[in-house]
């Protein structure tokens, strides 16, 4: 948290003077008035109800775009346990989403009904959030691809 504090600090003058940035931390649970969401453009991340413990993304996963924003679709390689969606701010634009499950005290699994959103981009269009592992993400080969299509094509980073 005390980085977040930090890059919020060290990051105006970067984006005033037309900078853009590629954001991926896997996201954690957190408080609403946790710094964090000061600097990604997220509302708030996903929460339990009832039984439910956690929330997974199982193996074999597609991580769709929103939209039709791209037509690159990363899948998960293995499943992922302690992530959480994405609850984008108003003016902020969902980019991807996926099939979250909630994970309950019976040891069963349960489908997840809040958002399901793994990637934001702000209003302004100089900042992309990707809250999941990308190193997991491999499934169809392309987070190469997916690199290029968030860093080059949108943001507009040098090749």
């Amino acid at each position: 948290d005390r980085n977040i504090v930090h890059a919020l600090n060290i990051t105006g003058e970067f984006f005033e003077a037309g900078g853009t940035m590629f954001v991926n931390i896997p996201m954690k649970d957190l408080r609403e008035e946790d710094e964090v969401f000061n600097f990604i453009p997220v509302d708030s991340v996903g929460n339990l109800t009832g039984q439910q413990t956690g929330l997974v993304i199982n193996s074999g996963v597609d991580i769709n775009p929103v939209n039709g924003i791209t037509d690159i679709v990363l899948k998960t390689e293995g499943r992922q346990v302690g992530v959480y969606p994405l609850k984008p701010i108003p003016a902020a634009t969902a980019l991807y989403d996926t099939n979250f499950r909630a994970t309950t005290v019976l040891g069963s699994t349960q489908d997840y009904t809040g958002f399901e959103n793994v990637s934001v981009e702000n209003e302004e269009g100089d900042l992309i959030y990707f809250g999941l592992d990308l190193t997991l993400l491999n499934g169809n080969n392309n987070v190469a691809d997916f690199i290029r299509e968030m860093c080059i094509q949108r943001l507009g980073f040098s090749n």
